[in-house]
């Protein structure tokens, strides 16, 4: 029912023998592990890939001939993906053992649902969670116009819709594969949806992609944010980018730029309920909320907060207040 794709490369020995582990042990039993190796130089790895193969035949083995990066490798995993859902893993994380027969009760139950992801708790050199409190697809699909909250690693789609639509990774978006995809699925008219539990640890250390390739991964987005704008019909200039660079965290807000931030939410509301691209409410509320937070983390004084209010009352609704705070309740609740 289920194929688990998983590249490795040069990963640590123990990390990919507890990741391993954490796949094999899971509560549900019907899947396959297609594990590429990508043309590995470290053989301690590929023995650990050679020893699980021979003690579980549900693990499957191919290897690179030559280094192809992880897109390809994960192109030529989901073409030998057997299973009604295709779920992805990363080689160095650990998963909740009922991580699979949650996420498959979930799509089982949601037929109209393409892809879902989960939460996500870090762990090793940093800890927290990567949490979202849009979860239903309309919302997913708004938010990903400002920030991928779908975590590759937890992710498990319908390969009848990866087989229908064609759908690949792209190596030109490596380090951003997951994004673009995402949002390229949406494009197709698929729908993504979040379970709220956080059902994978993701192991922060050295070698993370997300420690070790922030700026090439910031490029990268901006340009599939970029292309998501145009596709409203958006073609924003260099001060308006700026603004949506604010609402997508990676740029700070000074009250001297809030009232350009203002025109900046009203063009895009005002071009998504022309080109209704989006829902109309659910869109107002993550735009509102990406304002929101933006103010929470600019530097505004508690004075500017008040005006914003006053300029603004609408993005300060309970809604996007609780939405705002959500993050943190959730690392003080969310423990399962």
């Amino acid at each position: 029912m289920i194929s688990c794709v998983m590249s490795n490369y040069n990963t640590n020995a123990d990390m990919l023998r507890e990741a391993l582990d954490s796949i094999l042990e899971q509560t549900f039993r019907d899947f396959e592990v297609i594990l590429i190796d990508d043309c590995s130089s470290d053989e301690q790895s590929k023995a650990v890939l050679e020893e699980y193969a021979r003690k579980d035949s549900r693990v499957i083995t191919f290897y690179n001939e030559k280094n192809m990066g992880l897109a390809a490798s994960l192109n030529r995993g989901f073409a030998h993906a057997k299973g009604k859902y295709i779920a992805r893993f990363d080689t160095d994380d650990l998963c909740s053992l009922d991580r699979f027969q949650i996420q498959y009760d979930f799509m089982e139950r949601h037929p109209e649902i393409d892809l879902s992801s989960t939460f996500m708790e870090l762990f090793g050199a940093a800890t927290g969670y990567v949490v979202s409190a849009f979860q239903d697809a309309e919302a997913v699909r708004a938010q990903m116009l400002f920030a991928c909250y779908i975590p590759h690693n937890t992710i498990m789609l319908r390969k009848s819709f990866w087989d229908a639509n064609a759908l690949q990774y792209d190596p030109a978006f490596e380090k951003a594969e997951d994004f673009d995809l995402w949002t390229r699925c949406l494009e197709k008219g698929g729908r993504i949806a979040t379970i709220p539990k956080a059902l994978v640890k993701y192991r922060i250390h050295s070698a993370s992609v997300t420690q070790s390739q922030k700026p090439v991964q910031l490029k990268l987005a901006n340009a599939i944010r970029m292309r998501q704008l145009v596709h409203l019909g958006l073609k924003p200039t260099e001060e308006e980018w700026r603004c949506h660079s604010i609402m997508c965290g990676s740029d700070r807000l000074f009250m001297n730029t809030f009232e350009q931030l203002l025109m900046w939410r009203q063009k895009l509301i005002s071009a998504n309920e022309q080109r209704h691209y989006y829902d109309s409410g659910t869109f107002r509320t993550v735009v509102n909320d990406r304002v929101l937070s933006a103010i929470s983390r600019g530097e505004i004084s508690k004075r500017g907060i008040i005006t914003c209010m006053a300029r603004c009352p609408e993005i300060f609704s309970p809604r996007n207040i609780y939405a705002a705070c959500y993050k943190k309740t959730y690392g003080m609740f969310g423990r399962r």
